[in-house]
């Protein structure tokens, strides 16, 4: 979901890199709060448009369904588990997003820049626009 200002990642100098490690790792905290986002949305809505619920399921499963109704109850019930490990799994990175380091901190780390403090350094004055 990179945009705006994230979306430079894209630029064609960076394709080597962008694809092995930057798109792997969290680039910022308003990326990552929308993938939490639209992943929280999908599977709530997919989750809402079956037409019974996994307690549902797992009585008519109890039933003995069997055959291919059988089969494709057991699908669906697969589904639906899958859909709720990522629901909650997004929703607890949510809570943690403080927590991670985003691309700008992790560069300044990896170029040892991270404590970088300006006025640790002197800059030249200009006296006069004529001294250039």
């Amino acid at each position: 979901v990179l945009a705006g200002k994230d979306a430079f990642h894209l630029e064609a100098i960076f394709r080597s890199d962008v694809w092995s490690s930057h798109l792997a790792l969290p680039v910022t905290r308003n990326n990552e709060e929308a993938v939490c986002d639209l992943l929280i949305s999908y599977c709530e809505s997919t989750l809402a448009a079956y037409p019974t619920s996994l307690a549902e399921d797992a009585a008519l499963c109890s039933q003995g369904v069997t055959g291919r109704a059988g089969k494709a109850l057991q699908v669906r019930m697969g589904e639906k588990r899958t859909l709720e490990a990522v629901l909650d799994a997004y929703k607890e990175r949510a809570k943690k997003l403080e927590d991670v380091e985003y691309y700008q901190e992790r560069r300044l780390r990896e170029l040892d820049l991270l404590d970088y403090n300006p006025d640790d350094f002197q800059t030249p004055s200009r006296s006069s626009d004529s001294d250039y």
